[in-house]
């Protein structure tokens, strides 16, 4: 547990200067018996760097939309220094997360879909980003090997963007990809992909399994 952070600006100047010692002395209390140890304690060593008396916790509490709004703005389009961002980088690196904490984040995102605002945002954020070969290695490694179950796969596949393509050669109609790789499945390519559809309709290959394909609109 990080004991500096959530502290005042007052807190924050004195440790800088002098540094500062945690000790826990009391575990496994209630709510109400920690906020009574609280004020008994900054009562008994005062003056310390509270502004108040303590006891005033608010365990659970939620901002309201428009507070939520009010931060969002004011935190909108703020740049931090690259020095700020290296020190916050430096801190968190190599730190483990437990399967306890990472199974929490995973639950409270989970079914949780960006508008189409927020992806358009996200998407022109990192137009001429390019991955260091040793960040691309990293994620690659960490991939590698990995078996996804089939319920994964078809997660994965839903949601890719559906394309609808056509085959030049037959006028063969697909509502996406996969359907067109399943066609090509039972009609002599059974080892046929979505990929190698995909690599023909972005121009990597100029054919794929014989067919030319290519995107179109519906009526």
């Amino acid at each position: 547990m990080n004991c500096s952070t959530g502290r005042n600006s007052l807190w924050s100047r004195i440790s800088k200067k002098h540094g500062f010692v945690p000790e826990k002395i009391a575990d496994n209390l209630t709510e109400e018996d920690a906020f009574k140890i609280e004020v008994e304690t900054i009562s008994r060593l005062s003056p310390l760097c509270n502004f108040t008396s303590g006891g005033e916790g608010i365990s659970g509490y939620r901002h309201t939309e428009e507070t939520k709004e009010r931060l969002h703005k004011a935190h909108f389009q703020r740049k931090q220094s690259a020095e700020v961002i290296e020190k916050r980088t430096a801190l968190l690196r190599g730190q483990k997360r437990s399967k306890e904490f990472c199974a929490a984040v995973s639950a409270r995102k989970m079914g949780q879909n960006h508008t189409l605002e927020t992806r358009q945002k996200m998407r022109i954020s990192h137009i001429g980003l390019h991955k260091d070969s040793i960040a691309i290695e990293k994620t690659a490694s960490w991939h590698r090997g990995k078996k996804r179950s089939g319920q994964a796969r078809i997660n994965m596949s839903e949601a890719q963007p559906k394309c609808r393509v056509v085959c030049a050669e037959t006028g063969s109609e697909f509502a996406s990809i996969t359907e067109a790789a399943k066609w090509l499945n039972v009609n002599g390519y059974p080892k046929a992909t979505r990929t190698g559809v995909w690599m023909a309709l972005v121009g990597k290959h100029q054919k794929s399994y014989g067919y030319t394909w290519s995107r179109y609109e519906s009526a």
